[in-house]
């Protein structure tokens, strides 16, 4: 590049109209000619240079800019002609391995902050909701907060992956509903915080509720992601497979909160029936994504 520099200032301007006619010379990129053309249109005389014809605005331009164009020229003449897609083989692995790495830790902590929510803070407001309330409010608060960064993070994963498999067909209906599940787990949020001023049993228990059976719809479309987002994946086999069972049953299961009058009797069989496959799918898939997601290609 030192080179082509010292060629360009030694160049004779005059002669620089000769260069272009007898060279075929590739377009430089986009930026530096959008660079050049604002360059030049800041003068009224260089606007009158854009009308005369096409080698006369590349004269003007060498004899104001004449190492710096010379420079792009040679620098291109001596490029490949698949140099974009050589860049771009080299900068894929990359940009694949970070959407895999920022999809594989995004669902690491939506696990964790989902487990502490549930199972620590509304688990524990069902069974004791006025003592939760008034003696462990800071705890309610802090898994309110878990279930805000389970939305924020369900949308970076709908993100992550999406960029990750886009070239699939289901891959932007798959990322549509994981973004309805995090929207509508966002609207259910709104009734926790209004359990916090409840005085009474009742109250709390009706907003618990609020959620609960809010969260229990957005589950549904979250279970249609699931099934899709395994059909997308393909590998590893094992994986896809837990994935598309696990979604079924989360759908199955919400169904059966609106459908079976006598559910309470079977919450525990539902509860397995989607625990396991849906603990062993998406955390097993998080695994891979954080070890082998993005290597392949």
């Amino acid at each position: 590049m030192r080179g082509f520099t010292l060629l360009s200032r030694i160049c004779n301007p005059v002669f620089m109209p000769m260069f272009f006619v007898v060279l075929k010379f590739p377009e430089p990129p986009k930026k530096r000619i959008k660079r050049i053309y604002r360059e030049v249109t800041r003068s009224e005389k260089s606007l009158q240079v854009i009308r005369y014809k096409y080698s006369c605005f590349f004269y003007s331009q060498c004899l104001i800019y004449n190492h710096r164009l010379l420079n792009i020229i040679l620098s291109g003449l001596f490029l490949p002609k698949n140099w974009k897609s050589l860049n771009q083989q080299k900068t894929k692995p990359m940009k694949d391995r970070t959407l895999s790495l920022i999809a594989g830790f995004s669902y690491l902590i939506i696990f964790f902050a989902a487990i502490f929510a549930n199972f620590f803070v509304l688990e524990s407001i069902f069974n004791n909701p006025l003592e939760t309330i008034q003696q462990n409010h800071m705890t309610v608060r802090y898994g309110i907060l878990a279930f805000i960064i389970t939305v924020v993070f369900d949308v970076v994963v709908a993100w992550a992956l999406y960029e990750l498999y886009k070239n699939h067909i289901l891959s932007r209906l798959s990322t549509y509903f994981r973004l309805m599940h995090a929207v509508i787990m966002g609207v259910a949020i709104f009734a926790l915080p209004l359990a916090l001023v409840s005085t009474t049993s009742e109250e709390i228990l009706k907003q618990a509720n609020i959620f609960n059976i809010i969260w229990l719809i957005g589950l549904f479309f979250f279970g249609i992601h699931l099934i899709l987002l395994g059909k997308i994946i393909v590998k590893p086999k094992l994986i896809s497979f837990f994935l598309i069972i696990a979604g079924i049953m989360y759908m199955i299961d919400t169904a059966a909160h609106f459908v079976l009058p006598n559910y309470e009797t079977y919450s525990s069989i539902f509860l397995v029936f989607v625990a396991i496959p849906s603990i062993i799918g998406e955390m097993s898939f998080s695994i891979w994504l954080l070890v082998k997601g993005g290597k392949e290609y």
